[in-house]
C-alpha cells in the first residue's frame, strides 16, 4: 500500500504540472539519499526510547519518527552552541541513527516490516489522499518564497525559517542575532534546515531538502491519525488518515519551510498518547500508563520547541483536560507529563535565559527583561502580534475566524474556505457523533478543540495557519467512536475535496516562476546554486546596474534598509546588513540611520521604499521617513559618507 500511495502520488503530481516533470524528477533523485537517510535517522534516534508493546504498529513507528526528530533537534542545537555543528558532525549525527534504524532490521524488530506484512484490507482507502500528497511534493520542489502568495507566504521563509539556518551556517556556530528577533525563538523545525544545509555543503543547495523534511513532518500527523484509531477499527484508521492528509492547508502548509507542521504533528502525538496513558487500557500494568504519559510529555515538549503557544495548548492544557477519578493515577501522570515536557523543550529556554535572562524572549520582555529591545520595539512586538484596533472586539474577532476557518470572500461571493472546507465538514460529523456517544474521552478531546480555539481567538493575531495543529485533532475525533454512515460522510468529503481545492492545485499549475530562477533549469541550479536569484532581486538588479554582484567589491557592507527577506541573495552573509522590522530601535534620529548607523563609511545603503511604506502603515514607534525618500519611487542605493 504505501508503494502504490508514492507511486500514485509522484503521478498526480506529474499531472499537475506535466511540463516540469523531468525537472521534478531530477529534483527528487537529487535529494533522495540525504531525504531517506534523514528518515532512517530520525527512526533509528526514536528506537532508543521505550515504547508500549500493545502500541499499534503505525503508532510506534510516527512515535519513534517524532522522537528522533526531536532529540536530533536538540543534538544539533547543542552541537550549533558549542561551535561544531559542521558537514562531518552531521553526517555523524545522520549516520549513527541510519546504523541504530539497520541494527534494528537486523534483529528483526522493525516495526516498519511488521506493519508492511499485514493485511490491508479496507485501509486501501488511504489512496485517495494521492492528489493531496502528489500536490505537496510538487509544491515542495517550488523555490523558497515564490509559491502561495498568501499564508503561509514567502516573507517569513526568506526572513527567518531558512535565513537563520543559513547565517548560523555561515558563522559556523548557533549565536543570538540582535538584528533577527526571531533567533531567540525556538526553532526545533528550523534545526533540520540547518542539517539540510549542512548535509548538501550549502545553503542553497539544502533549501528543498529542507522543505521536504517539513512536508513529510506535516504529513506525518496523518500517521497519527491512523495510529491513534488503529486499535479501534483500521477502517476509521484509514478514514480518520485519508481527512488529515487530504485537507487542502496541510498540503499548502506542509510544501513550504515553515514549522507549523512540527506543532501540528507533536501536538497530536502528545495529545494521543496522553490519553493512552490515562484511558487506554495496558496489557503490562501501570508501567505501559507510566511511559504513555512520558512519551505524551517528551512530545508536548519538542512541541513547544516548536512554536512558544504549545507552552499552554500542548503542556498546559492537555494534562489538565485528561484529569478523572481515581484522580491520583491521573495526577501523577500530569506530573510526570509536565516534568518530561519541560525538560525537553528546556535547551531553548536556558539559552535565552543565558543570552537575554528571559526564557520566553521575545515574549514577555516587560515582565522576565527585554534584552536589546527598547520599550518602543517591545510595543511595536507586541501590537504586531495581536488582533488589529479593528479587530479587537468579540464580534470582529469571530468574524475573523468564520474568514479564516469557515468561509470567505472570492470575487464578492462568500465560499466555504478552500484551505479548511473540508476540516469544517469533518469537524460537524465530529461534533454530531460526541453528541450522540456522550462518552467522557470525545467530550475532553472537543473541549481540548474549544480551548485552542479560544486561544487562537484570543491570544494570536487570527492567521489562519495558526488552527493548523488542530486538523489531526478534530480528524481524530470525527472518526473515534464513527459508524458506517458517519465514515462514509469523511470519505465522501474528501473525494469531493478533490475536486473542489482550487487554491491547492490551480496555483501549482499557474506558477511560472516554480523551476527556472532567473533563466536557468534545475539541472543547473542544483549542480550551481549560485545562480539562485528571485524576482524582486532581478528587478533591482535590471533597475540598478551597479547594484550587479559582479560588480560589488566582496569588501563593501551592503545595508539592506526595509527588506529583510534576504535568504535568496547570494552575497555572503557578513557582507551583508539587514534588521527585521521589530530590531529597528525606535530612539535613532531617523529610519535610514536606525538601520545602518553601525555600518562603515563607504557601505551601499540599498533602501526599498515599498517595504518601508508597508512599515509606517502597519507598524509602531518607528524613527520618521527622511524627506529625501519617495516612498512610491523605485528602488535607491545610497552611499553612506
Amino acid at each position: 500500500m504505501v508503494g502504490a500511495l508514492a507511486v500514485l502520488s509522484l503521478a498526480s503530481a506529474m499531472l499537475i504540472r506535466s511540463d516540469v516533470s523531468a525537472q521534478v524528477i531530477f529534483l527528487l533523485i537529487s535529494q533522495a539519499i540525504f531525504w531517506m537517510a534523514w528518515l532512517a535517522s530520525c527512526f533509528g534516534w526514536g528506537s532508543l526510547f521505550p515504547i508500549p508493546k500493545s502500541t499499534p504498529t503505525v503508532l510506534k513507528l510516527v512515535t519513534r519518527f517524532g522522537l528522533g526528530f526531536g532529540l536530533i533537534s536538540i543534538l544539533v542545537l547543542l552541537l550549533g552552541l558549542f561551535g561544531v555543528m559542521n558537514r562531518w558532525s552531521a553526517f555523524a549525527l545522520i549516520g549513527v541513527g541510519v546504523v541504530l534504524t539497520i541494527v534494528r532490521i537486523v534483529r528483526g524488530q522493525s516495526d516498519l516490516k511488521t506493519w508492511m506484512n499485514g493485511r490491508a484490507g479496507l485501509a486501501w482507502i488511504v489512496l485517495l489522499a494521492a492528489p493531496f500528497l502528489g500536490a505537496t511534493i510538487l509544491g515542495a520542489c517550488v523555490l523558497p518564497g515564490v509559491l502561495w502568495g498568501d499564508e503561509p507566504h514567502g516573507y517569513d521563509v526568506l526572513s527567518y525559517h531558512l535565513l537563520l539556518p543559513r547565517e548560523w551556517f555561515e558563522i559556523g556556530r548557533i549565536v543570538p542575532l540582535e538584528h533577527n528577533v526571531f533567533s531567540f525563538f525556538p526553532l526545533n523545525v528550523e534545526m533540520h534546515f540547518l542539517l539540510a544545509m549542512h548535509l548538501n555543503g550549502s545553503p542553497f543547495g539544502g533549501m528543498y531538502l529542507a522543505q521536504f523534511m517539513h512536508a513529510t513532518v506535516t504529513l506525518a500527523s496523518a500517521g497519527v491519525v491512523y495510529g491513534a484509531l488503529a486499535d479501534r477499527s483500521r477502517v476509521a484508521a484509514a478514514v480518520g488518515a485519508l481527512a488529515c492528509a487530504s485537507v487542502p492547508w496541510t498540503g499548502m502548509l506542509g510544501a513550504v519551510a515553515y514549522n507549523d507542521g512540527g506543532l501540528m504533528f507533536f501536538g497530536a502525538l502528545a495529545l494521543v498518547w496522553a490519553w493512552r496513558g490515562a484511558f487506554a487500557p495496558q496489557n503490562d500494568g501501570w508501567l505501559d500508563h507510566v511511559l504513555c504519559w512520558a512519551i505524551g510529555g517528551a512530545c508536548g515538549g519538542f512541541a513547544a520547541g516548536c512554536k512558544y503557544p504549545a507552552l499552554l495548548t500542548v503542556i498546559a492544557f492537555v494534562p489538565i483536560l485528561l484529569i478523572r477519578k481515581p484522580f491520583k493515577p491521573s495526577l501523577m501522570g500530569g506530573a510526570i507529563y509536565v516534568v518530561v515536557a519541560m525538560l525537553c523543550v528546556s535547551p531553548w529556554l536556558i539559552r535565552n535565559t543565558v543570552a537575554v535572562g528571559n526564557p520566553v524572549f521575545p515574549l514577555m520582555a516587560k515582565t522576565l527583561g527585554q534584552g536589546h529591545l527598547d520599550d518602543g520595539q517591545i510595543e511595536r512586538f507586541n501590537i504586531a502580534h495581536a488582533p488589529t484596533a479593528t479587530e479587537k472586539s468579540i464580534g470582529a474577532r469571530l468574524g475573523k475566524f468564520e474568514r479564516e476557518v469557515i468561509v470567505e470572500m472570492k470575487s464578492g461571493h462568500r465560499n466555504v474556505n478552500e484551505r479548511y472546507g473540508l476540516l469544517c465538514m469533518v469537524f460537524v460529523v465530529g461534533a454530531i457523533g460526541t453528541g450522540v456517544r456522550r462518552d467522557s474521552v470525545s467530550f475532553r478531546i472537543g473541549a481540548y478543540i474549544v480551548l485552542c480555539t479560544v486561544v487562537w481567538l484570543g491570544f494570536t493575531h487570527l492567521q489562519g495557519r495558526f488552527f493548523a495543529p488542530l486538523i489531526p485533532i478534530i480528524c481524530w475525533l470525527a472518526c473515534l467512536y464513527a459508524n458506517r454512515m458517519s465514515l462514509g460522510i469523511v470519505a465522501a468529503s474528501v473525494v469531493v475535496g478533490t475536486f473542489a481545492a482550487p487554491t491547492l492545485f490551480q496555483r501549482l499549475t499557474a506558477t511560472h516562476r516554480v523551476f527556472e530562477p532567473d533563466g536557468k533549469s534545475v539541472e543547473q541550479f542544483v549542480i550551481d546554486p549560485g545562480y539562485f536569484a528571485f524576482q524582486d532581486m532581478k528587478e533591482l538588479r535590471q533597475a540598478l546596474p551597479p547594484f550587479d554582484s559582479q560588480k560589488i567589491d566582496p569588501d563593501r557592507k551592503l545595508v539592506f534598509v526595509g527588506n529583510a527577506a534576504i535568504f535568496g541573495y547570494d552575497w555572503a552573509m557578513n557582507q551583508i546588513s539587514y534588521r527585521t522590522v521589530f530590531d529597528v530601535p525606535s530612539v535613532s534620529r531617523d529610519l535610514i540611520e536606525a538601520y545602518s548607523k553601525d555600518a562603515p563609511a563607504g557601505s551601499l545603503l540599498i533602501v526599498d521604499p515599498s517595504e518601508l511604506a508597508r512599515f509606517t502603515r502597519t507598524y509602531r514607534n518607528l524613527p520618521k521617513m527622511p524627506d529625501e525618500i519617495d516612498l512610491d519611487g523605485p528602488a535607491q542605493v545610497i552611499v553612506k559618507p
